[in-house]
């Protein structure tokens, strides 16, 4: 696999979980980056949406996207463990999407159970992922 695969496929993905998400209006990503994906979703959606990573490191480069868009009424990205995400409410968001993160992680089966108490009744997880060798 070449260096850029996953840069030259990221159109075609957002606008894939875009599509699935028409009509959302609160989403969660889980290992959420540069928020990328979240300033995607909010500026083609209208929704709103919401990014956690357990770093903070490439935040200013998406805060700085989403006011450059007139989106950061919509956007927020913050630090933290998706294993805890007890500083959201039960059932708050319409969905969750995670994007080449469940590989990485030590305890999938915990930020799952954690995304189910977050997410509202009949939410939409959307997952993408590949398998870790």
């Amino acid at each position: 696999m070449d260096k850029d695969f996953y840069e030259r496929l990221e159109p075609t993905v957002f606008q894939i979980i875009a599509q699935r998400l028409n009509g959302v209006k609160r989403v969660l990503e889980i290992g959420c980056g540069d928020c990328r994906l979240v300033n995607f979703l909010v500026q083609h959606t209208g929704c709103e949406a919401i990014g956690v990573d357990i770093s903070d490191a490439d935040f200013t480069k998406g805060r700085r996207e989403s006011r450059r868009l007139h989106l950061s009424h919509l956007v927020d990205c913050i630090k933290g463990n998706a294993e805890h995400l007890s500083s959201f409410l039960t059932e708050e968001f319409d969905a969750c999407i995670s994007k080449y993160v469940l590989h990485e992680l030590k305890n999938p089966s915990t930020v799952l159970k954690e995304i189910r108490k977050v997410l509202k009744e009949h939410g939409n997880i959307i997952m993408i992922d590949f398998p870790k060798l």
